[in-house]
């Protein structure tokens, strides 16, 4: 399951074995959702793109496409990557977690929709990215039990939080 959004207003989730993309409505009394469609495909990651498109990557096998709000697939994105979380930042990048390396892959967007594969950044981090918010990735190392803030170079922002025990 992946969390995306566009606007403050505005939420999509991912629930992978149910094939479903669901659209969330952000308002001062709660959350309702606004609409929910089935896919042809499962969809582990996602990430809204613009107002009307989203980058979804698969739940199994790589792979990223370019769909639009009804869930028509408009491009393929990328054939070898499986993102397991990602994010659109303003100065046009998508960033993911790689779900086989435990790494940070970071693709330039032209135009919201071109993807320059020769900029992915392949960055090494501790195992366990679980969601990436404004370009910096929140990491859940198992191992040492703590909750960390990386930038998108690989670079420690803050502890989060440590388990007690």
């Amino acid at each position: 399951m992946d969390i995306t959004c566009k606007s403050s207003w505005d939420l999509w989730l991912t629930l992978p074995y149910e094939n479903t993309i669901t659209h969330l409505g952000v308002t001062p009394n709660g959350i309702n959702i606004k609409t929910s469609m089935k896919t042809s495909k499962k969809y582990l990651a996602i990430a809204a793109v613009t107002t009307q498109t989203l980058a979804v990557g698969y739940l199994s096998g790589a792979g990223i496409d370019l769909i639009d709000l009804s869930g028509r697939i408009l491009r393929q994105l990328s054939s070898t990557l499986n993102p397991f979380s990602m994010v659109t930042t303003a100065d046009g990048y998508l960033i993911m977690s790689i779900v086989r390396d435990n790494s940070i892959a970071k693709l330039k967007l032209e135009d919201n929709s071109t993807f320059f594969h020769h900029k992915v950044k392949q960055i090494e981090i501790p195992r366990g990215v679980e969601f990436i918010m404004d370009g910096s990735s929140i990491i859940a190392d198992r191992d040492k039990r703590t909750l960390n803030i990386i930038s998108p170079d690989g670079v420690w922002v803050k502890n989060l939080w440590t388990h007690p025990g």
